[in-house]
């Protein structure tokens, strides 16, 4: 979230400053420079390999975090137990535990 509009500057102010920012900030999250023609743009190109490199340090992270959980877990089914005992409080996915009345 940007603010650009404050009591001290005028509402053409924040919009002046918006538009400027806007082509910048466009660049920096798709990797394309402006409208180009139809076809593949040396900045689709660079998009698409910004989003691929996204995806692997996600995957990157979700196996480092398995990992380490297996790692100070000492078994694979310790490690289930962990991620579904999660999965069952903080998402509420699978079957309840037994915890007794009002999740004693």
């Amino acid at each position: 979230l940007i603010e650009f509009g404050t009591h001290k500057n005028s509402l053409d102010n924040a919009a002046k400053g918006a538009a400027l920012m806007a082509d910048p900030i466009s660049q920096v999250i798709t990797g394309t420079a402006g409208n180009r023609a139809a076809g593949i743009s040396q900045g689709q190109a660079t998009g698409r390999s910004a989003s691929r490199a996204v995806w692997w340090v996600l995957g990157l992270v979700v196996v480092g975090a398995v990992g380490f959980v297996l790692l100070n877990s000492g078994s694979w089914g310790r490690v289930k137990e962990r991620f579904g005992k999660f999965f069952r409080q903080e998402v509420g996915l699978g079957k309840k535990d037994d915890d007794g009345p009002e999740g004693e």
